[in-house]
């Protein structure tokens, strides 16, 4: 049997009150409909779309989009097209030229992107990577922030922060002798929280909204990995398997929130797993499942080979599949 703690955000009581003085504002009939249709709580509401809504219950625009905007608040009002066009993008560079390339700048802020690999294909040296050079001064193309890694397979060590942060300065003082950082600056400037559970993950994702602010400066999440916590749990189980997609999606939702409100990156690292194709041969797919993989912005498979690591952009909104090669030192 799966026990999950719920933790409240602050905002979360307010979103609460709008979304049960709305839902009272409706008929006894139309909340009934609500219920029958499967709308049984603000999440489930807050995941739908007014369409669908609208299509599912037979209720009106006019009041489902007041259930809408009692929970969705200002993001119901959206934005136009030329607001998204205009609206600059901002990345946390990986440090790879080739890298940096194909993903036009780097990780980007205000999206969900995940690293899928085996082990020893460079996920974790790219998430520590990504954290010391959140900043990378204004001045020398980079964002000048921090950044928060949460680490569930006890993987982020002192000693490689310690190597990748020296080998940053030395790269930035070469460029400029007069760079004003130091190795314990970029040490400091990293939030490192381990968690060892799935109850202890989803209780620090649900402090983000706190964390982030008291964060000086945080341009960047990660997560490594966001697999190991849910490979405990017992998928053979009906029940255990539905619960545990529905936190998927739950989480994913919770981190792309997240991403965009902060307009902080949110890199996660995902393992692979092996599966049968059609024509009876084997071929390696992300773990997670697909509810997953739709929570996703952009997705980057890593791969090795006794020289040289790949990285191919496998999916993203706006970027072409491409691949750049990189090495670890």
């Amino acid at each position: 049997k799966l026990q999950f703690l719920y933790f409240i955000d602050l905002g979360l009581q307010k979103k609460m009150d709008d979304f049960n003085k709305a839902l009272q504002e409706l008929s006894p009939v139309d909340r009934e409909r609500l219920h029958s249709c499967g709308y049984r709580s603000r999440t489930d509401i807050e995941t739908a779309s007014l369409v669908d809504i609208t299509e599912d219950t037979g209720l009106s625009k006019e009041a489902v989009g007041k259930l809408l905007r009692a929970v969705k608040g200002d993001r119901f009002k959206g934005t136009t097209a030329g607001d998204l066009k205009s609206s600059k993008r901002e990345s946390v560079l990986t440090f790879c030229k080739d890298l940096d390339s194909i993903l036009n700048g780097g990780i980007r802020l205000g999206g969900l992107t995940e690293l899928v690999g085996e082990g020893g294909t460079g996920k974790t040296q790219l998430c520590i990577q990504l954290c010391i050079d959140a900043q990378i001064p204004t001045n020398m193309g980079g964002l000048g922030g921090s950044s928060i890694i949460i680490d569930t397979d006890g993987s982020v060590t002192s000693a490689r922060i310690h190597q990748v942060a020296e080998g940053l300065l030395k790269h930035l003082r070469a460029l400029s002798p007069h760079v004003n950082l130091t190795l314990e600056m970029l040490k400091e400037g990293i939030r490192v929280i381990r968690v060892y559970d799935l109850t202890q993950l989803l209780g620090v994702v649900a402090l983000l909204p706190t964390l982030i602010p008291q964060t000086e400066r945080c341009v960047l999440v990660c997560i490594d990995s966001v697999a190991t916590p849910f490979r405990c749990l017992d998928t053979t189980n009906k029940e255990v398997s539905i619960a545990r997609q529905r936190l998927l999606a739950s989480l994913g939702q919770r981190l792309r929130e997240l991403a965009a409100k902060y307009n902080v990156a949110v890199a996660t690292c995902n393992q692979v797993t092996q599966r049968w194709t059609p024509d009876e041969s084997k071929t390696t797919v992300p773990t997670l499942g697909i509810l997953w993989a739709h929570e996703v912005t952009d997705r980057i498979f890593l791969e090795k080979n006794s020289t040289m690591r790949t990285a191919t952009i496998e999916k993203s909104p706006d970027l072409p599949q491409a691949s750049a090669c990189f090495t670890i030192n």
